[in-house]
């Protein structure tokens, strides 16, 4: 914020901060951490009660944007998202008497740092929502994330969604309305439009539901767009209600659907594994999860601890996953790789290019000479300590001597 001035609390004198510590422009960032803690619940004392009722009803809207952006839901898509913010964050300074070019700890440490008697912290707010620096589920109308984004895309203008996406009416109707499997699809679309951020808006909803399609587009964007933490926060919020929708809303459903779920969940689960290696976290994570993702059939489960192997210098062993792998599934990884090639960067296009070229090198041995069709018959056996050639190895497994 420039050429902002300290704002006069209502006995006339310049508001002080107590806590907080000065600053010429509070970042956008701050803004919204401090605003997404506010409360419906939040009580003054009986003066000023009017006044706080009327910045709640007028700042709505910012309080919600100031929620969303801190949760990191979305990002801010223009300036005019960070003007609402600016604006809703210079009224509530202006409420309190507090000098807005001052930054607190928290909300407690505003309040407490008002020059106005008799200003608190109501006691419908937890000590969660007051103090946390990183509120998950605390909204300005004390309502969950999921309502938060519902609230959002009542906002939508449901025909230009349809024009964007190409769905119909009553498709985009139902999506705004609640649905998830709409949500997701028409979220999913809007990806590859210009309304990405409503996009995942929609994505939001959805997986707050329970639908791990929409965890999965959700956390790869994020991994295409290097924004891993987002990624992490999402898939956490979500893990308990995509695990309910995969093992026990669809127990009873018929073995293909069942599939697919788990498979889908394995997917979702693949994506958070790979959040994990590109902030650089013990790697035994994500191989747990590919383990586990590996039993449904998932295609980069099965792909990706070669990979990690590969990496990591053991590339005999990486050879020999790849190849227990069926042509369709490499296929598959190939297509997937180089699409993210073409996509992102950073992290994940360097991770994409390592498997690519890990395939590469496997071609190549598979069209030398030692296993060319063209070529002497092999021996079946190692020529050096005699112990049975295994298949697909091109040294042996007992002596480590490479084969002839």
């Amino acid at each position: 914020m420039v050429g902002m001035t300290n704002t006069a609390g209502k006995d006339g004198r310049a508001a002080q901060s107590v806590r907080g510590t000065r600053m010429s422009t509070p970042t956008f960032q701050y803004q919204c951490r401090l605003l997404a803690q506010i409360s419906g619940d939040f009580e003054v004392d009986s003066a000023d009660k009017q006044a706080w009722s009327d910045f709640l009803r007028n700042n709505e809207i910012g309080l919600l944007i100031a929620l969303v952006f801190r949760e990191r839901l979305v990002e801010p898509a223009s300036d005019s998202a960070m003007e609402i913010i600016e604006s809703t964050y210079v009224s509530f300074c202006e409420v309190l008497g507090l000098d807005p070019c001052a930054q607190y700890g928290s909300l407690k440490q505003a309040i407490e740092a008002s020059p106005i008697q008799g200003s608190r912290i109501g006691s419908g707010i937890s000590a969660r929502q007051v103090d946390s620096t990183n509120p998950r589920n605390a909204s300005p109308v004390g309502t969950d994330a999921l309502d938060v984004a519902n609230a959002s895309l009542s906002r939508v203008n449901v025909r230009r969604i349809a024009q964007l996406t190409g769905f119909d009416l009553e498709t985009v109707t139902d999506a705004v309305g609640g649905d998830p499997f709409a949500q997701n699809n028409v979220g999913n679309r809007l990806m590859d439009t210009t309304e990405v951020h409503t996009g995942l808006m929609f994505l939001v909803a959805s997986a707050h539901q329970g639908l791990p399609w929409a965890v999965s587009n959700f956390t790869w964007h994020c991994l295409q767009t290097e924004q891993f933490e987002r990624a992490g926060l999402l898939f956490e919020a979500t893990q308990d209600a995509c695990e309910t929708f995969v093992w026990i809303d669809n127990d009873d459903a018929d073995e293909g659907w069942a599939i697919e779920v788990r498979q889908q969940w394995a997917n979702s689960r693949s994506n958070d594994a790979l959040r994990s290696l590109a902030m650089d976290e013990d790697p035994t994570y994500a191989l747990d999860v590919w383990a586990d993702g590996a039993t449904t059939g998932h295609p980069e489960s099965l792909f990706y601890p070669a990979l990690v192997d590969w990496k990591s210098g053991h590339r005999e062993r990486a050879r020999s996953r790849l190849l227990s792998l069926d042509r369709d599934t490499l296929h598959e990884m190939r297509q997937i790789l180089t699409d993210v090639t073409r996509s992102a960067g950073g992290w994940f296009r360097a991770w994409c290019t390592d498997g690519l070229q890990m395939l590469a090198e496997l071609e190549q041995a598979e069209s030398s000479p030692a296993q060319s069709g063209s070529a002497a018959p092999m021996r079946s056996f190692c020529g050096y300590c005699g112990v049975r050639r295994e298949k697909g190895n091109i040294f042996c497994t007992a002596c480590g001597t490479e084969y002839d």
